[in-house]
This record gives structure tokens, C-alpha cells and sequence, in this order.
């Protein structure tokens, strides 16, 4: 019996923790909206598939081109929804993660799920921003490529053609998904068989991905696509941080990886982590988590929704610690739920 195992033998535990997550979920549906971020993004998207006005031109915000078109529909799926249609979306999102990571590295999706939800209280993922969104696509691009490199030459052509597509159309809702993806793409395309046809598959999806998105721009002509990334350019240097703001934002970080270091220092203890054989899919994990963490301090603002890029994949190295009897040790996750009931505490208040 894994000692996650044991722990849920413990009715009252389960009963208290299901409890609070209950009530913490309820906190984020009864708002109409939890962060400003994500109504400025609906906004955008409603001008946009409504009125055919392109960003920047009619209300500005800094993101990408994707995540409008994104927020967009979803706004008009959940028209008459009043209130949590955000939080709606995350849930699903967090959902669709957990049955991708079940299917990679063979977990119990509901843990995963489970994990993200009640542990990842303190990187507001239920407030549905684009970090949780961001964790469910680059999952996708991953799931993608593994099973075109592992496919069959025909098969594997079409599955990487895949994987680049949602690559270049997500890594428009946020451009941190190129960071973090980086170590645990280049390592599935490289490390396979037939790497130069793996690369340029991808790269021909990635590109094909980009002008599907871009071809309103396109179409438009007179020069909006350069002004848009002209926009773009002009308010990312003006958006990043000062130093002092800098190193606020590695302290905050630090803090947080001092909180999950348990879980950390047993993982990365373990002697399979960077082998291609005969445990693939770990090293893919730890490449995941270490592209992550740089991609969180990337901006230099210490917001704690960042935290979210690297916080997925470790939420897998925690349930798949948890199903190995004996590898978490007790008490690994005390931290972990201490932190947790700061940002549950003030959910609460607002209920």
C-alpha cells in the first residue's frame, strides 16, 4: 500500500480536506471574475469575434494574440453564465491536464487533479488566468510529441505536424510556454529516432500553427501585423522589472521551492531522473520542472500565479511519489498545506 494510500484510509482527514476544498472551489464560482487579467482578456476577445476589431486597436492589453481568441470563445460558449465562468474554464483545464499526465506517467488522474486544486491554492490556478491554461497546453504539446516520436513513420509525420500546430497557436496565449517547454521538447525530438525528421516536422507544424493565427492580420494588410509586434515589443520592455523588483520576485520563489523542497530532494534523489532508459517519461518530468522555474522569473514581477508553470509538473512528482510505498517521507506535505491556508483563508472571507 503506497503511503498516499494510507493517508486516505483516514476518513476524518478526508472528510476535512474535501470539506475546505469544497468551500475554496465555491469562493472562486460565486465571483463573476477573481483577477482583472482575465476579464481584460475576455473583453478583448468579445470585440474581437463580435465587432472584428483586432488587438491593439480597441481596448489594450499586453498578451499575446491567442489568448483573446481563446477568452473570446469562451466567453461567448458561457454568455449566460453570470458568475465563475472563469473558474469553470480552469477546473476543466486542470481536469483535461490530469488525464494527460494518467496517460503518460500512468497516475490516478483524480490525484493529480486533486493536487492542483487543493495545492495549488497559493498560484491562484482556480482564478483562471492564462498560467493555468498554459500548463494544460504545454502538457498537450508534450503528450503530442512523445507519441510522435515513439509512433510509427507514418503516424509519428502526422503527430508531430500536431504538436507544432498547437505549439505556434499556444505559445501565443503566453510566451513563457516556449521557456518552459524547451528542455522536455528538444529532449523527445533529439533523444528518438529520427531526430532531423522529428525537428523539422515540428517546425513546419509550429510555422503552419503561427499563420493560421496570424492570417487576420494577414488579410487585414497595411502593415498591422508588424504594428502589432511593434506594440507588443514596446510594452515588454517597459514591462520588465527593475532589479529590485527582481530580486523580490527569486526570493518569492525561493520561498516556494523551500516549502516543496521535500518533495524536491527525494525526487531528485532519485537515480532514473536524467537516464533516456530505461525511465524516459522521468527524465521528460524533471526537464519539464526545470524549464519551468526560469520561465516563472522571466517577467521579474513577483506574482505568484507564475509559480504555476513549474508547480504542474511537480504536482505529477508528488502523486508519483505518493504511489510508491515508502518514498514520501512523513510530513513532506505539512509545508506544502500550511501554505495552502493563507490564500484558502482569504478566499473564504470573501465568501
Amino acid at each position: 500500500m503506497s503511503d498516499l494510500q494510507t493517508i486516505l484510509k483516514n476518513k476524518i482527514f478526508v472528510f476535512i480536506i474535501s470539506l475546505c476544498s469544497i468551500f475554496y472551489t465555491f469562493s472562486y464560482l460565486i465571483l463573476p471574475f477573481s483577477t482583472a487579467d482575465t476579464t481584460f482578456y475576455a473583453l478583448i476577445g468579445r470585440s474581437l469575434l463580435q465587432e472584428h476589431i483586432l488587438p491593439y486597436q480597441y481596448v489594450f492589453d499586453h498578451k499575446p494574440f491567442g489568448v483573446y481568441v481563446l477568452y473570446g470563445v469562451w466567453d461567448a460558449l458561457t454568455a449566460h453564465l453570470p458568475v465563475g465562468k472563469f473558474t469553470v474554464l480552469a477546473l476543466l483545464s486542470l481536469a483535461a491536464f490530469a488525464v494527460m499526465a494518467r496517460s503518460i506517467w500512468h497516475t490516478r488522474w483524480l490525484w493529480i487533479f486533486a493536487a492542483l486544486v487543493v495545492l495549488g491554492a497559493p498560484f491562484e490556478l482556480l482564478a483562471g488566468n492564462t498560467e493555468t491554461l498554459l500548463i494544460t497546453t504545454e502538457l498537450a504539446v508534450i503528450w503530442l510529441t512523445r507519441k510522435g516520436t515513439l509512433a510509427t513513420t507514418h503516424h509519428a509525420a502526422l503527430l508531430l505536424l500536431a504538436a507544432g500546430v498547437t505549439f505556434g497557436l499556444t505559445v501565443n496565449i503566453n510566451y513563457l510556454e516556449g521557456i518552459s517547454l524547451l528542455l522536455p521538447v528538444c529532449f523527445l525530438l533529439l533523444a528518438n529516432p529520427r531526430p532531423f525528421l522529428n525537428v523539422t516536422v515540428f517546425a513546419l507544424g509550429t510555422c503552419g500553427g503561427l499563420a493560421i493565427l496570424f492570417s487576420p492580420y494577414l488579410v487585414q494588410g497595411h502593415h498591422a501585423l508588424a504594428d502589432y509586434f511593434a506594440q507588443q515589443h514596446a510594452f515588454l520592455h517597459a514591462y520588465s522589472a527593475k532589479l529590485s523588483k527582481r530580486i523580490k520576485a527569486v526570493l518569492l520563489l525561493t520561498a516556494y521551492l523551500a516549502v516543496f523542497s521535500p518533495i524536491l530532494i527525494k525526487w531528485f534523489r532519485q537515480k532514473c531522473i536524467l537516464k533516456t532508459a530505461p525511465a524516459p517519461d522521468t527524465t521528460l518530468l524533471t526537464l519539464w520542472f526545470v524549464s519551468s522555474v526560469p520561465a516563472a522569473l522571466l517577467s521579474g514581477h513577483a506574482f505568484s500565479h507564475y509559480s504555476g508553470l513549474w508547480f504542474a509538473p511537480l504536482s505529477i512528482m508528488l502523486v508519483l511519489l505518493a504511489q510508491q510505498k515508502g518514498a514520501l517521507p512523513k510530513g513532506a506535505l505539512a509545508p506544502a498545506c500550511a501554505l495552502t491556508l493563507f490564500p484558502a483563508g482569504r478566499k473564504y472571507r470573501q465568501i
